[in-house]
C-alpha cells in the first residue's frame, strides 16, 4: 500500500518482492494494523495544500526556505515536487511468518510467528524486510491480531515506564483514544490504579467495557474525583496520550498530579507548561519517544547492535515482547480495540473511513492480505518471490538498447538520483532506459514509470547481471558504492558512481584495479571542476605560476544521527563530502600535490594542501556558519589575477584593475555537463572524463586529511 503525500490517497500496486538484506528477516503478513493517531494525522496533512502544509509543519516550511537561498527557487522546488510525487509505504506495525533467515540472524527460523515493528520496514504490504531488532516471536496462544498490535503496544508502554510508577500508585491517562485504551490496561496489569479521562464519551464508555473502574469526560467533576481516590493527595502521575493543538492536556495535568508528581507526554500537544502549578509542585515533566531505546538508533535498528540488559532492561524489542506476554496472560484486551477489517486490495475504504467524521474513537482497523480476516494464524506455505516487475512488458523481451542506443540501468533511486541525476540522464538523446533498483520496492516501481524504465527490482544484482544493460549510475549510500561498482565492472559494465568512490585506501585500490581489468570505464561523480563557470575561472588563469587559494564551505550542521556522520556508512563528513573539494582544489592547481595537513574535528576542519608546482589550497569546511551566507565561496589568486566565485552562481575576475563578471541566477554545479561527457565517452569512444589517476588522487588526499583528524 502507498500514499501519495499531495493529496493522501491510497494505492496497492504490484511491486517487487523485497530482498533478504544483512542482519534481517523476510515476512509474509497476515495482518497490519492501521494507527488512527500517526496515519490519521499524516493524511490528514497530505490533504491540505501547499500553505496547508507548511502551516501545519513550520519547521519543513523554513528548510525550504533556507534551501530557495541556498539553492535558488528552481532547484528547491524540483526537490519539494519530488519529494511529493515520491510516494510513502505507511504502516509500522504488523504480525506475520518468517519465510528467509540472512546468514547472521540466530534468533528466528523460517515459519516463526514473528511481530514486526518500524515505519519504512513493517509497512501494510504482503512482503516485507524488516531488521532483526525491529521483530520478536509471537507466543502461543497470541491471536494474530493480537500480534499486530505489538508495536502500539510498545509505544504505550514506553510511556508507562517513563512514569516510573510504583506498586499501589495512582495515574492519569489524559485521553482514551487508542494508545490511552493500551496504557491504562498496563498499568492495571502492573498494580497500579488508572483513571482515563477523555472529551468523548464513547471512548469513556469503551474504556468501562473493557474494565477500567475510573473513567470519565472532561466535563466530569475530574479534579475532586481524583482527590477523592487519592485521600486528597492528587495523582502520582498523569499520562498525556491525547492529540491537541492547545495546552489544555498540560493544564489539567499540573491541576491533576499530586506535589512533585510526574507528567509524561506521549501524544502529540502543545507543550506549553504553565509555570503554576508545575513550579508550585515542583512537577517533573518527561517526554516519551516512541517504542522505547533504540529508536532512530540505526546502529541498533539498521545494524543490529543491541544495548546491554545491565544497562538498559527495556528496549524497544524487549518491550515489544513483554507486551505480547501480557496478551498471552489475557492481562491486556486488543479485540475490543478493533474498529474494522479491511484486505489489503480495499485500503482506500479504510482510509476513509479512518479520516470520517465516523472514524471509531479509541480504535484501529486492521488490514490483511488474504480475503478473510486471521481469526487465527493461517497454514504456512513459503511463497515464491520475484524481485523484479516488468513495468513495459511488451519490451522484456528485449536483450539491449536499439540501434545507436546507450543502454542503462539505475542503482539507488533517492532524492538526488530523482531530482539531478535522471532529468540530466534523460536528457541523453541516446539514452534507453534498462532497470532501477532500489530498497524500496514501491519507491522503484514509481521510478520506474515516472522515467520511463522498462522494469524495477529491489535487488541490485538484477541491473549488474542484466545483459540488455551496457551503463550503471550508482547512487546508493556511502558504504555500497565499492562493491556494487566492482561487480558491475567485472561484468563488462561502465560505471557512473556518485562520490565517495570507496570509505578508505585500501577498498579504494580493489575497485581501481577492478577497472583495469575491466573493458568498461568509470567515472566518480566529482562534478563540480565540470562546471561551466570553474572552466571559466581555470582558463582565465595565467599559466606557469602558482596558484594560492581558499575553498570555504559553508556546510551547515547536519541533524544527530544523520547517516553519513556514520564512518561505517556514510564514511564521515569530510570523505562523504569534503571529498568533493579535494578534488576541486587539485582542478584549481593543475598540479599533483605533494602534502596534505588537517586539523579540526568531525564537522568543522581545515586543510593546507601544497602541490607540485609551488600551487597551495586552504580548504575550510564548517558546520558553524549561518545560512545567510554562500554555501559554497572559491577565491584563487594567480599572477595577477584574481577569481572569485559564489555557489557557482557568479564568477568576478579581476584583471588589470578591472572587474569581469560571468553566470547569473542559476547553479551550475556540473552535474549536466559530466553526466553527459561520460555518456558520450561510452557511446563515441571518447576521452574519459575524469582519468582514474586523478580519481585516485583525490580519494588519497581526503583519506589523509581524515586519518589526520581521526576518522579513519
Amino acid at each position: 500500500m502507498v500514499q501519495n503525500l499531495h493529496d493522501g490517497s491510497i494505492s496497492v500496486p504490484d511491486v517487487p518482492d523485497p530482498v533478504l538484506r544483512p542482519g534481517g528477516i523476510l515476512v509474509q503478513t497476515v495482518c497490519s494494523v492501521l494507527s488512527p493517531g500517526t496515519e490519521g494525522a499524516r493524511t490528514a496533512l497530505a490533504r491540505e495544500s501547499l500553505l496547508g502544509k507548511a502551516r501545519r509543519r513550520p519547521d519543513l516550511a523554513r528548510q525550504v526556505i533556507q534551501s530557495v537561498k541556498r539553492d535558488g527557487l528552481r532547484s528547491t522546488f524540483a526537490k519539494v515536487k519530488d519529494r511529493l510525487d515520491t510516494p510513502k509505504a505507511p504502516g509500522y506495525s504488523l504480525a506475520g511468518r518468517v519465510i528467509e533467515v540472512a546468514h547472521d540472524v540466530h534468533e528466528f527460523k523460517v515459519g516463526d510467528k514473528v511481530a514486526c515493528a518500524g515505519e519504512g520496514y513493517a509497512s501494510h504490504a504482503e512482503i516485507v524486510s524488516v531488521p532483526r531488532n525491529l521483530a520478536v516471536r509471537v507466543p502461543e496462544g497470541v491471536a494474530p491480531e493480537t500480534a499486530s498490535f505489538a508495536t502500539l503496544g510498545s509505544i504505550a508502554m514506553h510511556g508507562v515506564r517513563q512514569l516510573e510508577a510504583r506498586l499501589g500508585e495512582t495515574v492519569v491517562v489524559l485521553g482514551l483514544g487508542l494508545i490511552g485504551q493500551l496504557a491504562w490496561q498496563l498499568l492495571k496489569a502492573s498494580g497500579i490504579q488508572p483513571i482515563g479521562v477523555d472529551i468523548a464519551g464513547a471512548a469513556v464508555s469503551r474504556a468501562r467495557t473493557l474494565g477500567l473502574d475510573h473513567a470519565y469526560v472532561t466535563t466530569d467533576p475530574v479534579k475532586e474525583i481524583v482527590s477523592e481516590l487519592t485521600d486528597s493527595l492528587g495523582a502520582d502521575g498523569v499520562l498525556i496520550t491525547a492529540g491537541s493543538t492547545s495546552n489544555k492536556p498540560m493544564v489539567m495535568a499540573g491541576a491533576l498530579c499530586r506535589d512533585r508528581g510526574r507528567v509524561v507526554i506521549l501524544g502529540a500537544v502543545h507543550a506549553d507548561i504553565p509555570r503554576s502549578p508545575y513550579y508550585e509542585k515542583e512537577l517533573e515533566v518527561r517526554m516519551s519517544r516512541s517504542y522505547g531505546p533504540g529508536r532512530y538508533d540505526a546502529q541498533y535498528e539498521e545494524r543490529g547492535l543491541d544495548y546491554p540488559a545491565g544497562y538498559v532492561r527495556w528496549t524497544e524489542r524487549r518491550n515489544l515482547s513483554a507486551f505480547l506476554d501480557l496478551c498471552r496472560q489475557l492481562r491486556v484486551r486488543t479485540e475490543d480495540l478493533i474498529g474494522g477489517r479491511f484486505k489489503l486490495t480495499q485500503a482506500q475504504e479504510a482510509y476513509t473511513l479512518l479520516t470520517s467524521p465516523d472514524a471509531p474513537r479509541g480504535q484501529a482497523l486492521v488490514l490483511h492480505p488474504g480475503e478473510e480476516a486471521p481469526t487465527k494464524w493461517p497454514a504456512f506455505e513459503l511463497p515464491v518471490l520475484d524481485p523484479v516487475l516488468q513495468i513495459r512488458p511488451s519490451e522484456a523481451h528485449q536483450v539491449s538498447a536499439g540501434k545507436g542506443q546507450l543502454s542503462i540501468g539505475l542503482i539507488g533511486a533517492g532524492n538526488f538520483a530523482r531530482s539531478v541525476l535522471l532529468p540530466h540522464i534523460r536528457k541523453y538523446a541516446a539514452a534507453a532506459l534498462t532497470g532501477v533498483a532500489t530498497a524500496h520496492a514501491h519507491t522503484a516501481r514509481h521510478v520506474a514509470e515516472q522515467f520511463g524504465f522498462k522494469y524495477a527490482a529491489s535487488d541490485p544484482t538484477k541491473i549488474i547481471e542484466d545483459p540488455a544493460t551496457e551503463v550503471i549510475f550508482i547512487a546508493t549510500r556511502h558504504d555500497s558504492h565499492a562493491d556494487l561498482a566492482m561487480r558491475a565492472l567485472e561484468r563488462g559494465k561502465s560505471v557512473f558512481v556518485e562520490k565517495p568512490l570507496a570509505l578508505d585506501d585500501q577498498t579504494l585500490g580493489k575497485v581501481l584495479q577492478a577497472r583495469r581489468c575491466s573493458k568498461g570505464i568509470l567515472v566518480v561523480g566529482f562534478n563540480r571542476r565540470f562546471s561551466p563557470l570553474v572552466d571559466t575561472l581555470v582558463r582565465a588563469l595565467p599559466q606557469g605560476v602558482p596558484r594560492q587559494m581558499l575553498l570555504r564551505v559553508n556546510a551547515g550542521q547536519l541533524p544527530p544521527g544523520h547517516w553519513l556522520e556514520d564512518p561505517l556508512i556514510g564514511g564521515g563528513r569530510i570523505v562523504g563530502e569534503g571529498c568533493h573539494f579535494f578534488d576541486l582544489a587539485v582542478c584549481f592547481a593543475g598540479s599533483r600535490a605533494l602534502k596534505v595537513t588537517a586539523h579540526g574535528n568531525r564537522q568543522d576542519f581545515t586543510s593546507l594542501i601544497e602541490f607540485e608546482n609551488g600551487s597551495t589550497a586552504t580548504i575550510l569546511y564548517t558546520g558553524a556558519g549561518d545560512s545567510s551566507l554562500p554555501k559554497e565561496h572559491f577565491e584563487v589568486y594567480a599572477g595577477g589575477v584574481v577569481a572569485i566565485m559564489d555557489d557557482f552562481k557568479k564568477l568576478h575576475i579581476h584583471r588589470d584593475g578591472r572587474r569581469q563578471t560571468y553566470g547569473g541566477r542559476q547553479i551550475q554545479k556540473g552535474h549536466a555537463e559530466l553526466i553527459a561527457s561520460f555518456l558520450d565517452a561510452v557511446h563515441h569512444g571518447g576521452p574519459v572524463p575524469i582519468p582514474l589517476d586523478e580519481i585516485a588522487h583525490s580519494h588519497q588526499l581526503t583519506y589523509s586529511a581524515a586519518a589526520q583528524l581521526g576518522q579513519t
